[in-house]
């Protein structure tokens, strides 16, 4: 018997629906995919009385497409307003094995904590981030390693309730209900790290929109950082529309016809000659591409890393931009870690969506659930005091 799975991903200018189908090995199978594409921003068409009405005529082409009623839907998120919170437990362990029971016990009492801290926030996702056994570091579930303490870090990730709410109070309107909640970019870099067997330990996930920018840092499989900016490539056209006295459509045209290669020489195509001097266009793009990476570079919480443990994914939407202005990124980019430019028509504007999929489908190791007893333990009553709950 088949059955399927709806994902639901809002972005700032799009609402994405993603339909996978599982068969009786588990196997999952694209089957439609769609979009609904908005001038503004989402947060202001989040209050359209009007909203739900066109996403339930999108769920329903689906449903009809592949005959099969939706009862849920798995809702993929941008990280945007997201609060990122790096927490550690410790244990004496007195030279006795780890358990599972004392890796959640930590957890839970940390989730308690901040949940309450947190009270006008939902939790979406906790990562273990790594254990320290005695004064060894490890990045996997330390099970049944005997030691004399132990501290286990996690990451936990909240986004306020309001906004949640109003994106359940959309999905409920269209007669669905919300079987969980995912972090678009940590889904992004799931479906990265999978499709391209990544094999280093840090993923910098850098997006460059047309009107905005975003980065995400996957560490040891954990979303630990991720940052957004309100520019994009669009500006590179605005400063030459300025300085030249064009328009989008002629800049397009001309940045068409240059080609700038490895060794940072200007080579013009299809016997290219305008009036606009080509280096002076240059010295515009890439005052603007250097600021705009100086901007999300200088935000990114890393120190120095072993080149062989970190690699960067840049991701243009703007082909036009990316193949201008390609070699002088790579220039800019620091030269001693691995780093890959990428269209978005060739990354696939559905990733996130394939990430969420295989999350739910398969797990990620570095995930964790919490467990909750309906007693709370000694140790959450103390905590609870220390920070005056």
């Amino acid at each position: 018997m088949k059955s399927y799975d709806l994902f639901v991903e809002f972005t700032q200018f799009d609402i994405k629906f993603f339909a996978i189908r599982y068969d009786e090995t588990g196997f999952k199978d694209e089957v439609e995919k769609d979009l609904i594409s908005f001038d503004n921003s989402h947060l202001k068409n989040l209050e359209d009385k009007n909203l739900h009405a066109i996403i339930i005529k999108k769920i329903s082409d689906i449903e009809n497409k592949i005959d099969f009623n939706f009862k849920y839907c798995y809702l993929l998120v941008s990280s945007r307003d997201s609060r990122i919170i790096k927490v550690s437990s410790f244990k004496q362990n007195l030279n006795n094995k780890i358990t599972k029971n004392d890796i959640q016990f930590n957890l839970n009492a940390l989730k308690s904590t901040l949940d309450h801290q947190e009270h006008s926030k939902k939790l979406i996702h906790i990562f273990n981030s790594k254990f320290i056994i005695d004064n060894e570091i490890v990045y996997n579930l330390p099970l049944n390693k005997f030691c004399k303490y132990f501290k286990q870090e996690n990451i936990f990730i909240y986004l306020p309730k309001s906004l949640i709410n109003k994106y359940y109070d959309i999905i409920n309107k269209c007669n669905l209900s919300v079987k969980r909640v995912i972090i678009s970019d940590y889904a992004l870099a799931s479906n990265l790290i999978n499709q391209y067997s990544l094999n280093k330990k840090i993923l910098i996930n850098i997006s460059i929109k047309k009107n905005n920018s975003t980065f995400s840092n996957m560490s040891y499989n954990s979303l630990t950082d991720v940052g957004h900016f309100n520019f994009g490539s669009h500006i590179i056209y605005k400063d030459i529309a300025k300085l030249c006295s064009l328009k989008d459509d002629e800049i397009k045209l001309i940045l068409k016809r240059i080609k700038i290669d490895k060794n940072y020489t200007m080579k013009l195509k299809n016997n290219y000659s305008n009036k606009i001097n080509s280096e002076f266009l240059l010295e515009i793009a890439t005052a603007r591409i250097e600021e705009i990476f100086k901007i999300i570079l200088s935000s990114l919480k890393f120190s120095s890393i072993n080149r062989n443990d970190l690699i960067f994914r840049i991701i243009f939407e703007d082909k036009i931009i990316k193949e201008f202005l390609e070699n002088t990124i790579y220039k800019i980019m620091p030269n001693n870690y691995e780093t890959t430019i990428m269209n978005e028509e060739e990354d696939d504007q559905f990733r996130s969506c394939k990430g969420g999929a295989n999350i739910v489908q398969n797990g990620w190791e570095s995930e964790a659930v919490p467990v909750m007893s309906e007693n709370k333990s000694f140790l959450i009553k103390l905590l609870r005091k220390l920070f005056e709950f």
